[in-house]
């Protein structure tokens, strides 16, 4: 049985020679095309939430995107869900610059069966470890088999 997760990020940089106030926001989109729920949400971000995070996506859902805004350093999280009816978590993280000179937007979406930790030191750690080994520039797709049951996870991420 083939399962999926998409998730798709959009990530609007706005041009910081018009005004020193203006800030950058990412909406992170997540459609459950699975039979497993995901759940115990834990969050990492150095911006500030706009929408109210999930908290559980039920199997088979659409919720709303959940956004982020940043400030003049740009925004960099993550959020993990816990895969309910496994032992695995998916992590998805973005880093996004404010000013995108030489530098570009980063997004990662990984499977692993560690959790985010709950200490905010440690949570910066394990997201520079993950994000490091699994960012992605464009579009991605990953596969996690287990038990001969798949799960198909797509990501996109465009600027808009």
């Amino acid at each position: 049985m083939v399962e999926s997760v998409a998730v798709s990020g959009v990530i609007r940089t706005l041009s910081l020679v018009k005004k020193l106030s203006e800030t950058a926001e990412i909406s992170i989109s997540i459609k459950n095309n699975s039979f497993h729920t995901l759940s115990n949400v834990i969050t990492y971000t150095n911006g500030t939430s706009i929408d109210a995070i999930n908290p559980i996506i039920a199997p088979y859902t659409n919720p709303p995107p959940v956004r982020f805004e940043t400030n003049l350093r740009g925004t960099m999280g993550m959020l993990c869900y816990q895969i309910e009816g496994t032992s695995y978590y998916l992590l998805i993280s973005w880093k996004v610059p404010l000013l995108s000179i030489r530098r570009r937007n980063q997004f990662c979406v990984h499977v692993c069966e560690s959790p985010l930790p709950e200490e905010q030191k440690e949570k910066n750690l394990f997201f520079k470890h993950v994000h490091k080994k699994y960012k992605k520039f464009s579009e991605q797709s990953i596969q996690w088999l287990n038990n001969n049951d798949m799960i198909i996870v797509n990501v996109t991420m465009s600027n808009r």
